[in-house]
């Protein structure tokens, strides 16, 4: 069904073996568990369902990971949640260059705002592209 809905696979391998997985989107993408989903402008990727498998984490594997991913996808923008308390793949996802614009609002298991951390340019791009209203940041 991920293939078919627009998205391919990468696989991390040291030597010969695979030490992690994670998918791009292309068309469309979203968050299943908190009922989130959205289409990705022309030249814009999603990346999603990261996994380093238990004996390789700890190792910098998933921050060189997505950076290869992102030289070799054609792509002006990339897009990249992580699930709410995983500081690893926060730290991770920095260390790899991305910026984090916001955080989501979620109200019974829902994603219902997002809170930006920033106005700039590209976290009104990420509102906008996840279709959801700018939450006041609470002080």
């Amino acid at each position: 069904m991920r293939l078919q809905h627009g998205n391919h696979a990468y696989i991390a391998f040291v030597a010969e073996t695979p030490v992690a997985y994670g998918w791009v989107a292309e068309q469309t993408a979203g968050v299943d568990e908190i009922q989130l989903s959205f289409t990705l402008s022309a030249r814009n990727r999603y990346l999603w369902d990261f996994q380093t498998f238990p004996a390789w984490r700890g190792r910098g594997i998933y921050p060189h990971f997505l950076q290869t991913i992102v030289r070799q996808e054609m792509a002006e923008r990339f897009w990249i949640l992580h699930q709410p308390g995983n500081t690893a793949a926060a730290r991770s996802i920095e260390k790899a260059g991305f910026h984090f614009v916001g955080e989501l609002v979620l109200s019974e298991g829902r994603v219902c705002a997002i809170e930006l951390f920033e106005d700039g340019e590209r976290a009104v791009a990420g509102a906008a592209l996840l279709n959801l209203p700018v939450s006041a940041k609470e002080t």
